[in-house]
């Protein structure tokens, strides 16, 4: 991870602190059930979840046990899913897969995703723990909030996938880490703009494809 990037990352999790206090402040209205009791009922079983996927997020974090790296590997697989076994075979190499992996395209594609989901999930982890450091000095009443706002953040983000991407929204959601969509939102908007074109326009997305190829491999 670079100086800069981890700067970034602390900047923005500085700046975002408003932002984080008025969904807090939105997220606890409708917790008291300003919303409606159907609402208050939904918050409380999100409120628990994102607090299970937020301690597994940091007790796994560069594990594959951990919810970062089990949501880009179903990211990954979709994006290199139905591509030529000769683009696979050339990105796998490109990455630097060793040759007995390349036997045959579903052990290609699994270490060319394991490959790239390790990279992006140590990456990722170093930006969330830079914003959630960056707002520790808040006190304990807008900290609260910000938790709050946290959790309001997950949901949201939950949402914009199901919307935009409800094949991987569903596969996320069996492994109970659709609500930590949010922690890699940011990361993979590019791959996830790719993948909603593979099938809408093939020409826009072979194009796209080439032209992110460098920026994921890290090449």
């Amino acid at each position: 991870m670079y100086a800069k990037e981890i700067a970034l990352a602390v900047f923005d999790g500085v700046v975002s602190i408003p932002i984080d206090l008025a969904y807090g402040v939105r997220r606890t209205f409708e917790d008291f059930g300003g919303s409606g009791s159907a609402t208050r009922v939904a918050n409380m079983a999100e409120n628990k979840r994102v607090a299970n996927i937020i301690e597994n997020a940091i007790k796994f974090a560069n594990t594959n046990a951990g919810p970062i790296t089990k949501i880009l590997k179903v990211i990954l697989e979709e994006f290199y899913r139905d591509l030529p076994d000769s683009v696979i075979e050339k990105a796998a190499k490109k990455a630097g897969v060793g040759a007995t992996y390349m036997t045959s395209r579903v052990s290609t594609q699994a270490a060319l995703v394991n490959l790239i989901a390790k990279k992006l999930t140590a990456q990722i982890t170093a930006k969330v723990i830079a914003r959630r450091l960056a707002k520790m000095g808040v006190g304990f009443a807008l900290g609260a909030l910000i938790i709050q706002g946290m959790i309001e953040k997950a949901s949201e983000s939950a949402k914009r996938l199901r919307l935009k991407h409800p094949l991987i929204y569903n596969k996320l959601r069996a492994q109970n880490v659709d609500m930590a969509y949010f922690l890699v939102e940011d990361s993979v908007i590019h791959i996830m703009d790719a993948i909603a074109k593979k099938s809408g326009n093939p020409e826009a997305f072979k194009k796209l494809f080439e032209e992110m190829e460098n920026e994921i491999l890290g090449n």
